[in-house]
């Protein structure tokens, strides 16, 4: 296991291949969702997992509050509720292919495969 601090689109370049990526709770605070899970694809060999807030109303309105708060603390930080169908559809534009899904109220847990 590796940590490595920073912006992981940045980082990712320098980072070698593995093969289980783990990306709990970070898409979400990514606001450029493509580039993170291209930069994390790229780095995968046999399994991604990922788990997101599911794109729904209620959801939204509590990450919406949440930033709200956020910035009237002078917070940088914020959420985003990411479309999950284009997600899929670019990390199996990748070659990951969808084997299970479950989660939570809020949160979805996605894991993919890359068939060699």
């Amino acid at each position: 296991m590796q940590f490595v601090a920073g912006d992981f689109v940045e980082t990712a370049r320098n980072l070698s291949s593995a093969d289980v990526v783990v990306m709990d709770r970070a898409v979400c605070c990514y606001a450029a969702w493509r580039p993170f899970l291209q930069a994390a694809s790229e780095r995968c060999r046999h399994r991604l997992a990922m788990t997101y807030p599911r794109n729904r109303p209620d959801i939204k309105v509590a990450i919406g509050l949440e930033n709200f708060q956020r910035r009237r603390k002078k917070d940088d930080f914020r959420a985003f509720v990411h479309p999950p169908r284009e997600m899929r559809a670019a990390l199996e534009a990748a070659g990951l292919t969808p084997v299970h899904e479950t989660g939570t109220l809020a949160w979805k847990i996605a894991i993919y495969s890359r068939c060699s």
